[in-house]
């Protein structure tokens, strides 16, 4: 199973801004990670790119922005051609709401951990391993 956590740090970078920290596992491991990294990036809107279907993804925000704000969260195919369903419908779904209220209801504005997972986001391209991703920003 794959881990991806993502944590803004309280730090300030010499520009001023907050940075954010994050352990990448890699994406073709199969029982446990071949390779780690870790990266910072400036504050502002964080982005994770096509995650893996049954990623297990930790979103953490730290004081002095400690909650956590989903801008959107899309799960599915890229491609209509990997997807042998009859229309495009199947392809990749806004799942910001679904999102949102899973999070909301995690006892916690500041961490949300979740599997991107045909169980929280529903399965419209059957057979078809699909991908993740999210921006948000800490506030």
């Amino acid at each position: 199973m794959l881990i991806l956590t993502a944590i803004p740090t309280s730090s300030t970078s010499a520009s001023g801004s907050n940075s954010f920290s994050s352990t990448t596992l890699d994406a073709g491991a199969t029982s446990s990670p071949t390779t780690a990294s870790t990266s910072t990036v400036p504050s502002g809107n964080q982005t994770m790119e096509s995650i893996p279907e049954n990623t297990v993804i930790t979103i953490t925000c730290v004081s002095p922005r400690p909650t956590i704000n989903i801008v959107d969260a899309y799960y599915g195919v890229k491609g209509f051609s990997m997807c042998s369903c009859a229309s495009s419908n199947c392809t990749i779904m806004d799942v910001t709401e679904v999102l949102i209220s899973y999070c909301a209801n995690s006892n916690s504005s500041s961490i949300c951990t979740f599997s991107d997972s045909n169980s929280l986001f529903g399965d419209t391209c059957p057979n078809t391993l699909k991908a993740f991703w999210l921006t948000y920003f800490c506030d």
